[in-house]
């Protein structure tokens, strides 16, 4: 009997002792995770544009600038889905071998309209409920099912209220953060992170000491293809938003230059590309100067309407910040990338914007190994590749899109940290506890099913009162069903029109919508006592203007006829017409029909 005693104590013990292991962890181990989730010393970063794939390799050494490596692939614009990512995969491995960069960490940042990101203010409440409010929450910032997306957040500290909670939050489709896992993985690379660009720009910024504490700064980032605008208060991402705004769209303006008394100059897109770097934007006496026949001053009316659709973009952006952060203004506008050494932008949106604006010089903090030979040549080498510099910076873990995914119970970490004799230490421990008696599992097990029996005991009574709940709000549901069956039905034209603008095309663009075939114009007024005679269905007269620079109008309408025949609102898309307006710009005429199932109430 003693003897059994003695043994009981001891599995109760060593019960104890396993149970309170993990409260008992040392500080170490928690700075060991820090720092594995600091940024490699060197890595590889992935960057996507219409042009192509570009891989940067970045290498730091402590007091030194980072060191780039640069290589570069097209990939064509016009295969199917299958056929670009083979030729991707192809392309990211042939930049591997290039860079030798085989088994490094892989980084990339996923942009365009299916990324949201967005400062969301909940209600104060337990971590662990957290997630589960932001799903609801977050189901009217994206247009398709929420469990088709990848969430990630990070709540911002914030003394303002002990009531509520500012949250920024991150949203992507699955398949396209698996479809970015697949090809750096395809390739060799070891996937460390995807993310936002917003925060690589924001571990750059901390890593090199120039948040800006105290000071609402916004960061306007002028790629090749397009820009990107963040705003931010020290760590506090306050605003992040993509705009289809880059070089190319004023080198595009640029093509065709319409100077008074002589006509119209075409010119290629190397040299209107030129033409702009070495212009920029004229501004005072420069208007007045000559550059290859062509005066400067109609460079300035060519670069005017893009120029201020960037302004309203701008302009836009800081008055949503203004009103959500309670007049905490932007302050200060910072210009990034290949597009912000342009000579007089800087001097032109200072005034318009009427706020300091200044041009980051992000070339002498980068020391440039090699040139793609395939790019888009030296000019703005150094500035193109910042951002990937800034990518190399994002520790892992901050709205990270691969944290919690795959498999693990997220410790991966400790696979990178640890060093191999911590690992056969652990391992040893690991075979140790293999053997502590089966009476300690049995232990737990059963403290494990009483709790499981009491709480199952509490929850009886609220079973049934949930289940009369249900049982109700399902009768609710089909009288209201009912109800809307016979009394008609509303569109809902704020979903409608949303899903109709996601579905347009950057060459597109809408002019005029409007609701035809509402109902049957000589239709005879029912009998009494009869059923009244059914409408027909609504549609809508769709016109707008096609861009035809890059591709036939032909295949820009079948993309757009396409696009809308995919969507659940409509069911018929019909031409009306298309006729061309311009040398490169067509209008048409389409006939959509809302579709039986569609968002109604």
């Amino acid at each position: 009997m003693m003897e059994a005693k003695g043994i009981a104590t001891h599995v109760g013990g060593l019960a104890s002792f396993w149970a309170g292991l993990p409260r008992a962890v040392p500080a170490w181990l928690e700075s060991l995770r820090r720092s594995s989730r600091a940024a490699p010393p060197d890595v590889v970063v992935l960057e996507e544009s219409e042009a192509g794939l570009r891989l940067v390799r970045v290498e730091r050494s402590r007091g030194a600038v980072p060191r780039v490596r640069v290589a570069f692939r097209s990939v064509a614009s016009d295969l199917d889905a299958v056929s670009r990512d083979l030729e991707e995969r192809r392309a990211v491995a042939a930049m591997v071998v290039e860079l030798d960069a085989t088994g490094r960490p892989a980084i990339a940042a996923l942009t365009g309209p299916d990324i949201v990101v967005r400062r969301l203010s909940m209600p104060a409440m337990h971590p662990r409920d957290l997630r589960s409010a932001l799903e609801l929450e977050c189901r009217r910032h994206v247009n398709y099912p929420l469990s088709e997306a990848e969430l990630r957040y990070e709540v911002v500290p914030s003394a303002l209220s002990r009531r509520d909670v500012s949250v920024l939050v991150a949203l992507a489709p699955k398949r396209r953060v698996e479809a970015r896992r697949a090809l750096l993985a395809s390739a060799g690379l070891r996937p460390w992170v995807i993310t936002v660009p917003a925060v690589g720009l924001r571990a750059e910024l901390e890593r090199s000491g120039a948040l800006p504490d105290g000071e609402v700064v916004a960061y306007l980032d002028i790629g090749s293809e397009s820009s990107q605008i963040v705003v931010l208060k020290g760590r506090d991402i306050r605003f992040s938003r993509d705009l289809s705004f880059g070089r190319q769209t004023m080198v595009a303006a640029l093509r065709q230059i319409v100077v008074p008394g002589i006509g119209t100059i075409e010119r290629t897109p190397e040299a209107a590309e030129e033409l702009l770097l070495e212009s920029g934007i004229p501004i005072g006496a420069d208007e007045a100067i000559f550059v290859d026949g062509v005066p400067l001053a109609a460079v300035g009316i060519m670069l005017r309407p893009t120029l201020e659709r960037l302004v309203r973009e701008l302009w836009n952006s800081f008055d949503y910040c203004n009103e959500q952060f309670h007049g905490e203004a932007v302050t200060r506008v910072v210009l990034r990338g290949p597009g912000a050494m342009l000579p007089n932008l800087t001097a032109y949106l200072q005034g318009v914007l009427k706020m300091p604006v200044e041009a980051a010089d992000l070339g002498n903090g980068i020391s440039l190994a090699n040139a793609s030979p395939a790019g888009s040549g030296q000019a703005g080498a150094h500035d193109e590749s910042a951002a990937s510099v800034s990518l190399a910076a994002v520790p892992r873990g901050t709205l990270d899109f691969l944290a919690g995914s795959g498999s693990g119970p997220g410790l991966g970490w400790i696979v990178d940290a640890v060093p191999a004799p911590a690992v056969a230490a652990a391992a040893a421990i690991l075979i140790v506890s293999i053997a502590v008696p089966a009476e300690v599992q049995t232990i737990q097990a059963r403290h494990r099913v009483s709790a499981l029996r009491g709480d199952l005991g509490k929850l009886a009574a609220q079973s049934a009162a949930v289940a009369t709940f249900r049982a109700a709000r399902e009768d609710e549901a089909r009288l209201k069903e009912l109800e809307a069956h016979l009394t008609g039905s509303q569109i809902v034209w704020s979903s409608l029109l949303r899903d109709l603008s996601h579905r347009v095309g950057r060459d597109v663009r809408l002019t005029a919508v409007e609701v035809v075939d509402s109902a049957p114009a000589n239709a005879p007024s029912s009998p009494p006592g009869t059923a009244p005679a059914s409408l027909e269905f609504r549609s809508l007269k769709i016109s707008g203007l096609l861009r035809t620079k890059d591709e036939p109008a032909e295949g820009v309408l079948a993309g757009l006829m396409r696009s809308l025949g995919t969507s659940p609102q409509f069911d018929q898309v019909r031409l009306g017409g298309c006729e061309r307006v311009a040398p490169e710009l067509s209008s048409f005429t389409l006939t959509v029909r809302l579709a039986e199932g569609a968002d109604v109430r």
